[in-house]
């Protein structure tokens, strides 16, 4: 802040800087002395001591108005979804690349690329028809292609979105069967889970039960079998509810559990678990899991 010149010899030319942590500093200037001659230097930086955060200085009063800083209250915000963003819509896609390449360490960039979905789907949507013949979001599903993380972002995505605008995300990301097979084909369990909700929405049961089977197999292999507990849970329910039966609470040591958990202990740590393993074949899971209903294995 600089001081008008109306305001006295030395205050005239005064510039105040907040240096952050450092404080406040005043660029006060050294005038002429009564022989003609400067005194050392033209301008001197001194430090301000001050209990308040400064937002205007009243060099009339030789004062500083401020907020205490016990009041103060900080918060960060991310803002690498829109820088992204605004460069990936704008065909600056390798930058928006080489920093997200940069970044994609940080703890929170997995929320940074949903926020980024929401943003271009939140945009699409509140087009009119006429406006959609440039869409935003396939621009960005196809950035996020090339980044980490992005089946799970995805499907974090469309759990967090409204079931009429599923149709618009996976026309662009590809088939939610599709999604899941490349979860399965990474090793990505807790993603492919998120798929599997989804897809029960969309899907016959037949077909959810098919990619249950498949989770089971891949949870066995890699020896999740709080996945693979949780897994059976899920097919007793959508079981129960596409039968129209009354729901039964399955526990920690209903036969289901209990059969599964005695199948992982006939193994060693050493053992290699896998649906080629004898007592791992595919049968094993129908009969683990509840019978399918006749209509569908027709």
């Amino acid at each position: 802040v600089s001081c008008p010149s109306a305001v006295g010899e030395y205050l005239a030319a005064t510039l105040w800087l907040n240096c952050g942590a450092r404080g406040l500093r005043v660029w006060l200037p050294l005038h002429r002395s009564d022989d003609g001659d400067y005194v050392g230097r033209r301008r001197i930086l001194l430090p301000v001591e001050h209990n308040v955060y400064p937002l205007v200085i009243h060099h009339r009063e030789a004062a500083v108005l401020g907020i205490p800083f016990d009041m103060l209250k900080c918060r960060s915000e991310t803002f690498l979804h829109i820088l992204l963003h605004q460069l990936v819509t704008q065909n600056l896609g390798k930058h928006a690349y080489a920093i997200a390449t940069q970044c994609h360490q940080l703890p929170y960039f997995h929320h940074t690329l949903e926020l980024m979905i929401h943003k271009a789907l939140e945009s699409d949507m509140n087009k009119n028809s006429n406006m959609l013949d440039n869409p935003v979001f396939p621009d960005i599903v196809n950035f996020m292609k090339l980044l980490p993380h992005y089946l799970s972002a995805i499907a974090h995505c469309a759990r967090k979105t409204e079931m009429m605008q599923w149709s618009y995300i996976f026309k662009y990301t590809g088939n939610v069967q599709n999604l899941l097979d490349q979860c399965l084909a990474t090793e990505s369990l807790d993603t492919a889970i998120l798929y599997l909700v989804i897809l029960q929405n969309l899907e016959p049961l037949c077909v959810s039960r098919v990619y249950i089977v498949k989770l089971l197999e891949a949870s066995i292999q890699q020896k999740r079998w709080d996945l693979g507990v949780d897994l059976l849970r899920f097919l007793h329910a959508i079981s129960y509810e596409n039968e129209g039966l009354p729901k039964r609470k399955l526990t920690g040591t209903s036969d289901l559990v209990i059969r599964l958990r005695r199948s992982s202990e006939s193994f060693d740590d050493e053992t290699p678990l896998s649906p080629a393993t004898p007592g791992f074949e595919t049968a094993q899971y129908e009969e683990l899991a509840f019978p399918p209903a006749q209509a569908e294995l027709s």
